[in-house]
């Protein structure tokens, strides 16, 4: 299973906590570790604000790059889409110091299928520029996914999947991109952090059983809670990758040991059916 390095925390403050990487010098140990630890796939968006402001101050060689594009409110003004965000894409990967990224995603799947139908025509165009070795969504659900699969041939999907998240299992969408031999890469594995934490958070004081179960049952279980999440997630062998996002190289140390270990049976059998929790935009 391999590792992405998620980067919204680069530059903003992310995640339950409102993490974010402390230093520049902090990053630049980070991006060092993980190239010494063959890690060299980050996982990025253009509205994340990386390309104009972080990356320009690490070493970018040896990486790949992901990223992430979707339509601007305004799209409907814009002349030639392909063009405007082919520009995007070349201009980025100059600052970049990269040829094409590995990855192009969808950034949102609209309920629009016109729109949908257009980004996915972008997603191609800029394929065939050979500005991008894959094209695919980033996902919030299984029905999104559901959604375009008929509307464009996919090589990637993005989504969330955790403990308490098991919607790419119930909706058996993990078998359909399998059998589709569509990659799949997870992400909010932590539930942005939320499954790391000690206390309920403030916020989510009203999912707070749920929360103390999963927090009882890994102190019952005499495990560590990421070491639990991570393990959780390595017992799918359809997963092909895990985006992690971290706020300091101590903690990637210890991902990359928990991940190196034997798998271990997360038999957690609390699993919520309560979107909103599991779903950071309902927060």
């Amino acid at each position: 299973m391999k590792i992405i390095i998620g980067s919204a925390n680069f530059s903003h403050k992310y995640g339950i906590n409102k993490s974010k990487i402390s230093s520049i010098s902090e990053l630049k140990k980070i991006i060092n570790y993980c190239k010494n630890n063959k890690i060299n796939n980050i996982d990025d968006a253009i509205s994340y604000g990386n390309v104009d402001g972080v990356f320009k101050e690490i070493n970018t060689k040896d990486l790949k790059f992901i990223t992430k594009i979707k339509l601007p409110k305004n799209y409907k003004l814009i002349k030639d889409l392909r063009l405007y965000f082919l520009k995007i894409i070349k201009n980025s990967l100059k600052v970049l110091g990269q040829k094409k990224y590995s990855c192009l995603l969808a950034h949102e799947v609209s309920k629009n299928k016109k729109k949908n139908i257009l980004l996915l025509d972008i997603l191609n165009f800029i394929k065939k520029k050979n500005l991008t070795s894959k094209i695919g969504i980033s996902a919030y659900n299984p029905k999104e996914v559901y959604s375009v699969l008929n509307l464009s041939k996919l090589d990637v999907v993005q989504i969330p999947f955790n403990v308490l998240d098991r919607r790419l299992i119930s909706s058996k969408l993990i078998d359909v991109l399998s059998r589709k031999k569509i990659e799949i890469q997870v992400r909010s594995i932590f539930l942005q952090g939320v499954l790391l934490t000690k206390k309920t958070p403030l916020k989510l004081k009203k999912y707070h059983n749920i929360l103390e179960d999963w927090q009882k049952w890994c102190f019952k279980k005499k495990l560590n809670k990421l070491r639990a999440c991570l393990h959780f997630i390595k017992q799918f062998d359809k997963i092909s990758s895990i985006i992690i996002g971290i706020h300091d190289i101590k903690q990637l140390k210890e991902i990359i040991k928990f991940l190196k270990e034997k798998t271990i049976d997360i038999s957690y059998k609390n699993i919520t059916k309560n979107n909103n929790i599991i779903d950071p935009r309902m927060w």
